[in-house]
């Protein structure tokens, strides 16, 4: 009896490794730009698999992309994560970006952080104070639009790309 029971496990555990798929290995779930972006924080910490047309490359060092989907308003921030740098040359192209989805939360502890970083900036260079005022704008921007929501924080959602295909036209 002992014998069969060890036989069974063996032959389970066989089984379970000829799968394919390990119990670690997330499942995508297949979402739309437009699905994405009505609910974000539903998606947080998951594997996506989301395809749309690449708006737009960033040009230094290739680190983050764009993805539109049929309505150019709706867009998703793609980063490179196990993926090269992507290429500019990639503008204009349909992709297929499989990545787990991060979420920034920007909340007042944030803001005031960013504020005294800011503030401990000491170089007086023109450009360095205007780039200085340019960031204070923008967290008096993120404070009134966090205080206008009502909500603890706003969040800003990417998805670091694990996988990225050229997806052609048929």
């Amino acid at each position: 009896m002992l014998k069969k029971l060890g036989f069974l496990i063996l032959a389970v555990a066989f089984l379970a490794s000829c799968s394919g798929e390990s119990a670690d290995t997330p499942v995508a779930v297949d979402v739309t730009v437009a699905q994405f972006n009505a609910t974000p924080a539903e998606y947080t910490g998951k594997t996506v698999s989301i395809s749309g047309t690449v708006d737009h490359v960033c040009k230094h060092g290739g680190k983050r992309l764009f993805l539109m989907g049929p309505d150019p308003a709706d867009r998703v921030k793609i980063e490179n994560g196990d993926t090269p740098p992507f290429d500019v040359a990639l503008e204009g192209s349909d992709l297929l970006v499989t990545g787990i989805v991060h979420v920034l939360k920007v909340d007042e502890h944030y803001l005031a952080n960013w504020e005294a970083e800011i503030a401990a900036d000491g170089s007086s260079e023109e450009a360095d104070e205007e780039q200085k005022t340019a960031d204070m704008c923008e967290v008096n921007s993120l404070r009134q639009r966090l205080a206008d929501s009502g909500e603890e924080f706003l969040g800003f959602y990417h998805i670091e790309a694990k996988s990225i295909e050229e997806v052609k036209a048929q």
